[in-house]
């Protein structure tokens, strides 16, 4: 039986929901803050969203640590909104497109909303996380440091963060935009015993 379940071989199953399924799991981590902090979490997810490029695991590290910066930066009562949603556009998003090819294809879009608002989100990701000179960073540096790593990463892996805030309804926008797979992606399950 053992020699048996060794060369047995296992059906490929077609990958499907990833970001939705790493979403969950993130959301699920996150649960007793969010239930402490009263904050209320609300989905608007596409069905069947494309596959992106990013490795399963850059992305469960990005969107985990958006959730942190948002937790942090939302206010007891607030609320944290999650959009997920696939287009197609005949334009680059970046000039790293240009390099690889990606002048018109299929994108997918992760847009993060929480209540609260951070002076200058904007800047942070385009400038250096400490400004104030001292060695030891402040908490809004810190969770702006959270952010710029973020960035690297996204862009690392030819995509497009942005960032909005509005002070009048204190609201801040986080949207991250990554190509979709070209490939159908398949995984093997583990082998039950």
């Amino acid at each position: 039986n053992g020699l048996l379940n060794y060369i047995n071989i296992n059906t490929p199953i077609k990958k499907a929901n990833t970001i939705h399924f790493l979403l969950e799991s993130i959301l699920e981590e996150y649960e007793k803050q969010l239930e402490e902090r009263k904050i209320r979490v609300f989905k608007k997810l596409e069905k069947d969203l494309p596959e992106t490029i990013i490795h399963d695991e850059q992305m469960k590290y990005i969107l985990s640590s958006i959730l942190q910066y948002a937790i942090f930066s939302t206010p007891p009562r607030g609320a944290i909104g999650f959009l997920t949603k696939s287009f197609q556009t005949s334009k680059p998003l970046t000039p790293q497109a240009m390099v690889f090819g990606e002048k018109d294809g299929r994108f997918v879009e992760i847009v993060v909303v929480f209540t609260g608002y951070q002076k200058g989100i904007e800047q942070v990701i385009s400038s250096s996380p400490f400004s104030s000179g001292s060695m030891a960073p402040t908490k809004e540096e810190a969770l702006h440091l959270l952010l710029l790593l973020v960035r690297e990463l996204v862009q690392k892996n030819r995509g497009v963060m942005k960032c909005k805030a509005t002070e009048k309804k204190p609201r801040t926008l986080i949207s991250l935009t990554f190509p979709a797979e070209r490939r159908r992606l398949v995984y093997y399950p583990p082998i039950s015993t």
